[in-house]
């Protein structure tokens, strides 16, 4: 069965194709055939150079696309949810990926673990109810205590990181009952910036074959500060040495940026960064 690894980048920030360019190769130095990499951006110019890899589809999306995405609530996370699925095929299993990922390992056992039924986020992050965050309290109280889309709030209610979603050839159902979820919450609590989140979340506990994709990837979100240059180091690198995206992947495997996936700044840390346009 073909595993087909999709990457969403669109807008005009250079950081966000760069990050793409080098999970997507990361993905390709680790991933076991039959295999494809879909790039599915609003900029494919930006990525004539990896669409030279033989493994890899590069899908335009255009503005009217991406509005439509949004729904009728207009809510921008949804689009990553009608990404996933405009991707499905009955034949193959999908790996979504955030730009901001990296594989890590072979990823033979990841693919035989979806072909066998599990599906996939990157990990649990925490109970909602219990959460440190003021703002996931909240929303619990904002959701407890009735069904969504049949499926339930109670305090046992664990939030996963979206970083990575996979689901398997029979994953539709699965990706459609999030969409609906998603849109049930903008309908009712507004468009709270968690909503595709926990719509996935939900969705893929309720199957009962939820696990984490953490042995295999990487997700720097708290840390993109000191990630981005040094994404930026590697691929200018490649640039140089003429590489080609095969030889940039086998270099990307054998030179891999270690650095920490989360740093908590100070308060004057994140102010700085902020005015000085840090991150």
């Amino acid at each position: 069965m073909l595993t087909r690894y999709l990457f969403m980048v669109f807008g005009d920030g250079d950081e966000h194709y760069a990050q793409a360019h080098l999970a997507a190769l990361t993905v390709l130095a680790y991933a076991p055939a039959p295999c494809e990499v879909v790039v599915a951006t609003n900029s494919p110019a930006r990525c004539a150079w990896l669409a030279t890899h033989p493994l890899v589809r590069i899908v335009t999306l255009d503005e009217a696309t991406l509005m439509r995405w949004r729904g009728t609530s207009g809510f921008f996370w949804r689009v990553k949810l009608e990404c996933i699925r405009s991707q499905l095929d009955p034949a193959q299993a999908l790996v979504y990926l955030d730009s901001d990922t990296y594989a890590r390992r072979d990823l033979t056992e990841l693919v035989a673990s979806l072909e066998q039924g599990a599906v996939l986020m990157h990990e649990p992050e925490n109970q909602l109810s219990t959460s440190r965050r003021a703002g996931d309290r909240r929303l619990y109280r904002q959701l407890a205590s009735r069904s969504w889309s049949g499926l339930a709030v109670d305090a046992q209610t664990r939030m996963w990181n979206a970083g990575v979603v996979a689901v398997g050839a029979d994953g539709r159902a699965v990706i459609e009952r999030a969409l609906a979820l998603c849109d049930e919450l903008c309908a009712t609590i507004g468009n709270h910036a968690l909503n595709e989140q926990l719509a996935l979340s939900l969705s893929l506990q309720a199957t009962g074959r939820l696990a984490p994709a953490r042995l295999w990837i990487d997700h720097y979100w708290g840390n993109k500060r000191d990630h981005l240059p040094a994404i930026q180091a590697q691929l200018g690198r490649f640039l140089l040495l003429g590489s080609t995206p095969r030889q940039a992947a086998l270099e990307a495997r054998e030179r891999p940026i270690l650095l920490p996936l989360h740093v908590r700044r100070r308060r004057w840390e994140q102010w700085l960064g902020r005015v000085l346009h840090l991150h």
